[in-house]
């Protein structure tokens, strides 16, 4: 699944990258040392209202994700250590977290409030922020809706204004309309590949895939490129 309506921003990679971060167990490291992997780099702090809310959800997003590529690192600007460990040890997250203080990275960086997230690809770049834009979710089949729902709330959590999906093939079985209903997902914009059968929901939107076929036959019987059609 993809994400789009994210910024380009490299300017802030190489301090992210080489900046000596201190694990709660009292060693010391580098979000380099997690290059090769998508990496979700999440400021917060222990006093911060929203943040406690949105670190339970990303420790489940990073369960769902460490091994498939791509991992949650929090990193707490709390000024006392012990406070970013009691709540990590209260919440029982399972993602790395580190601690920083105010005066690191969140300095360096210019952060301007927590929570605040950002997104490195595998070589370590900073690729984006969705906060206040508009994110898109793409994908070629939606099923039970699971997936795209959490990671809609999980862009939700990031600060995106908007959320919009779009799929080929909506099979939207057993509980995807209840989810799909109660997600930050605003529309989900899906082709009639598969028949709804009578399921329905204000945010699915369906596009008729009649004229592509139409078009596609037109160029088989005039021996015209069928594949232009796709590209």
């Amino acid at each position: 699944m993809a994400a789009t309506g994210i910024a380009q921003a490299d300017t802030k990679s190489d301090p992210l990258s080489t900046h000596t971060l201190a694990a709660l167990d009292g060693k010391t490291t580098t979000l380099a040392k997690y290059r090769g992997e998508i990496l979700v780099v999440n400021f917060w702090a222990s006093w911060c209202a929203p943040c406690r809310r949105e670190l339970p959800l990303l420790d489940q997003w990073n369960s769902a994700w460490t091994g498939r590529g791509a991992r949650v690192i929090a990193i707490s600007i709390d000024t006392d250590a012990k406070k970013a460990k009691r709540f990590a040890e209260e919440m029982k997250l399972t993602l790395p977290v580190m601690h920083d203080g105010p005066q690191g990275l969140a300095r360096t960086l210019d952060i301007p409030s927590v929570p605040y997230t950002l997104l490195l690809d595998r070589d370590g770049n900073v690729i984006g922020e969705v906060k206040g834009k508009t994110a898109i979710l793409l994908d070629d089949m939606v099923d039970t809706a699971g997936t795209l729902c959490k990671d809609a709330e999980a862009l939700k959590s990031f600060g995106a204004k908007r959320i919009l999906a779009c799929t080929s093939h909506g099979v939207l079985s057993g509980p995807a309309m209840e989810r799909l209903n109660k997600s930050p997902i605003e529309e989900l914009m899906i082709t009639n590949t598969i028949p709804l059968k009578g399921k329905s929901s204000p945010k699915v939107t369906v596009l008729s895939v009649a004229p592509l076929l139409a078009e596609a036959i037109k160029r088989i019987h005039e021996d015209q490129s069928v594949s232009q059609l796709f590209v």
